[in-house]
């Protein structure tokens, strides 16, 4: 009798975990789907982690996936890089991914590049009919200083007008009902005049930062913000969430930067505390591949963006990627005229191998997305296959949506071996 009832409670304890297993397992692309790009390393992409540092926030992502309990829960995700992320085409398949298997908390974080004539992600809209001006943390005249999302937008208007949305290709939209505006400290928070009743205002513990909480759902907001004459007004992004448990992914690139543009503006980097990220991804390099520095000083400034976040958030899990391989256009000399071609930015593997290096020094995660992607001359693969753009340095949306999900599924291998221990 006693040796069937230990049988019994074997076979349970065996079911159980079987049962809490396929609940917290996450799926990742099919490897058919990938099939049409041979070039992909598909057996490499996996993040390289010798210290398990992700272990902490696959921990966080597990209680999120199997907690039952009506307590908000929300794991808070910041990806810092350029151009390849200010598209939002890359950073929007993660976080539509993330929110497909961990729920979704809200947008994020929203920067008003079109205010200054720079390209943002199609996902939200913020439109303004007042005179603006700004700087980004590339610019080398950044008045006004450059805050949370890399820029900053400004006017001297004393009263003004944002409409904020959030878009989607289908009838549904991501809705929100809180808003967390990021601002200069002696800028004048923004009031909602698109509905009178159930609308509040709150302060936050950070003097950049306001919060405006609706009882209701919205896929837009019409805010006004007023200045005494004379004053100038300031504003770096905003922050939209709904109340839900699940994931917040805030993503913030700048065309052009480099590691040592948020070194140089530092407030980028001390505005992120309000962000209070559980996992920081840091894609940069490719700008650097363009330019004079040598391994050294790109060492130097990694390690100095990442001694920065950790004193801003000692608690936080740290992710490096390696930028892809492209090409750079040259101008030739041809019989009767010069000519331009494109060549290898053979730089870009130096700068990829320093960033692993780094990574693997300091004890930090690293995916790396030159390898995956081919390695060494895989950036004529990635125009041949039609994922580049024209210029061969950027990507079209196929591509980034590819890395995008090589990416995913990276960080959801480790986090299936994670919970499957």
């Amino acid at each position: 009798m006693r040796y069937f009832t230990v049988i019994s409670i074997l076979v349970f304890s065996l079911c159980f975990f079987r049962v809490t297993n396929a609940q917290t397992n996450i799926s990742v692309t099919v490897k058919d789907s990938l099939t049409e790009y041979p070039f992909i390393r598909v057996k490499e992409n996996i993040l390289s982690d010798s210290l398990n540092t992700m272990a902490l926030f696959y921990e966080k992502l597990k209680i999120l996936k199997s907690d039952t309990d009506t307590v908000r829960k929300v794991v808070n995700i910041l990806h810092l890089g350029d151009s390849h992320i200010q598209a939002g085409f890359l950073s929007g398949q993660m976080m539509s991914r993330f929110h497909s298997d961990f729920g979704n908390a809200g947008r994020g974080l929203i920067v008003p590049l079109k205010l200054i004539k720079s390209n943002e992600p199609r996902d939200y809209a913020i439109r303004s009919t007042a005179s603006w001006f700004g700087s980004r943390c590339v610019d080398r005249k950044n008045y006004p200083c450059p805050g949370l999302g890399g820029m900053a937008v400004a006017t001297r208007d004393t009263s003004f007008f944002f409409d904020i949305a959030t878009l989607s290709k289908t009838d549904s939209c991501n809705a929100f009902c809180s808003v967390t505006v990021f601002h200069h400290p002696r800028t004048s928070p923004l009031s909602v005049i698109s509905q009178k009743k159930g609308v509040n205002y709150y302060p936050t513990r950070w003097p950049f930062a306001s919060r405006i909480e609706l009882d209701t759902l919205v896929c837009n907001l019409h805010l006004k913000g007023q200045s005494m004459f004379g004053d100038t007004s300031i504003y770096y992004a905003m922050s939209l969430e709904n109340r839900n448990s699940g994931i917040l992914y805030h993503s913030s690139g700048i065309n052009g930067s480099c590691y040592s543009h948020y070194v140089e503006a530092g407030q980028v980097l001390n505005q992120t505390a309000a962000l209070t990220p559980d996992l920081i991804i840091l894609s940069l390099g490719t700008n650097e591949a363009f330019g004079k520095c040598d391994q050294k000083d790109i060492y130097d400034q990694i390690d100095r963006v990442v001694s920065m976040l950790r004193d801003i958030h000692p608690g936080a899990v740290f992710l490096l990627t390696t930028p892809p391989e492209c090409h750079r256009r040259v101008r030739r000399k041809g019989k009767k005229k010069y000519y331009y071609t494109y060549v290898t930015n053979t730089k870009v593997e130096k700068v990829a191998e320093t960033i692993r290096r780094y990574a693997v020094d300091k004890g930090l995660a690293c995916w790396d997305l030159f390898s995956i992607s081919g390695g060494r001359g895989s950036a004529k693969s990635w125009v041949k296959y039609q994922l580049s753009a024209r210029d061969r340095i950027h990507f079209n949306i196929k591509g980034y949506e590819l890395q995008g999900n090589l990416l995913y599924d990276a960080i959801i291998k480790g986090y299936n071996d994670y919970v499957g221990k």
